[in-house]
């Protein structure tokens, strides 16, 4: 059973920092634990993002990161859930990680009578909307090492900033 941190509302760089070193110091034996939490606004770029795609961050810092996508806004009333997985010892690499997140998203959301799906070759989850775009509801994104991943998976619709200014595209 994995050890459940609940850490409120924190700054992004320090607890990257914090999840790099509890997954350098893994052991076999180590539990696997889950971090609920919200941050403080930041943009992170991931290994796809550039620095021009932030539009207009405003006070708001960008990090570079290093997990896939782009760019990626992160702030208070999201909730964010880092998986410290031994993924290893769980059988299971990066690829399945990603999906069972993304099932457990959509299981959730059908239990609200929210109809949410995957896109082939597109990571995330996706929900309908009165758009005829359809809005990403979340998007799981790892890294890992050959004994342990790391992945989160904020609500972020990418269509609306809840900052005044700022933007990605």
């Amino acid at each position: 059973m994995p050890i459940i941190k609940r850490l409120g509302l924190v700054e992004l760089e320090p607890t990257w920092r914090a999840m790099q070193e509890a997954n350098k110091s893994r052991t076999s034996e180590t539990p696997d634990e889950i971090w609920l939490l919200e941050h403080t606004p930041v943009f992170t770029l991931g290994l796809a993002g550039k620095r021009e795609h932030v539009l207009a961050p405003g006070d708001v810092p960008v990090i570079k990161i290093d997990r896939g996508g782009q760019v990626t806004y992160h702030g208070p009333g999201q909730l964010v859930v880092y998986l410290l997985l031994d993924i290893k010892r769980l059988g299971f690499g990066v690829k399945g990680l990603v999906k069972k997140i993304e099932q457990s998203v959509i299981d959730l959301l059908a239990e609200y009578g929210i109809d949410s799906f995957r896109k082939s070759g597109m990571p995330g989850v996706y929900v309908k909307s009165p758009s005829p775009q359809p809005m990403q509801g979340a998007l799981p994104a790892a890294s890992g090492s050959r004994s342990a991943g790391e992945a989160h998976a904020p609500p972020n619709p990418g269509y609306t900033l809840p900052h005044e200014g700022g933007g990605a595209r």
